[in-house]
């Protein structure tokens, strides 16, 4: 009956919705790279902790360098988005998750160049997107693996 699957309908539209908040997330990782990318005073914003010596010319290598690193991680969770049921691709996706908020929990915590509150946000969409996966792991289905000729 329906009440007796009721929760099952809802989980299944919550795996699928996944998708549409990869591509928020996604906005706002291109957001942060145009941001680092076309504004040389970025590092200060995000990082006021910063030592003058890496603002110099070694900060303005690292700003492209986080952009190009945010945009790649973009690109995975765009391609998995729309292709949520590629177990690969999934683990891949939720590793770029997990290496976003270690890398940030490092910065924050440990040599304390970003304060907590100017990462709130990116965190928060770490966190959610994460806890998002994991609760919807598997319920996308599977690739069926491809016939091996003989």
């Amino acid at each position: 009956t329906q009440s007796t699957w009721g929760w099952l309908n809802r989980r299944v539209k919550m795996a699928y919705m996944l998708g549409s908040w990869l591509l928020v997330v996604v906005l706002y990782n291109f957001i942060g790279a145009i941001t680092l990318l076309y504004s040389p005073n970025a590092l200060n914003t995000f990082f006021p902790h910063l030592p003058d010596f890496i603002l110099s010319d070694v900060g303005q290598a690292y700003r492209r360098l986080l952009a190009v690193w945010i945009v790649t991680f973009a690109t995975v969770r765009v391609y998995c988005a729309f292709n949520l049921h590629i177990k690969p691709l999934y683990h891949v996706t939720m590793a770029t998750f997990v290496f976003w908020m270690v890398w940030l929990s490092y910065e924050v915590f440990v040599v304390e160049f970003v304060s907590a509150k100017s990462m709130t946000v990116s965190f928060a969409f770490g966190l959610i997107s994460l806890l998002w996966m994991v609760c919807t792991y598997g319920q996308h289905g599977d690739v069926k693996e491809p016939i091996k000729r003989q």
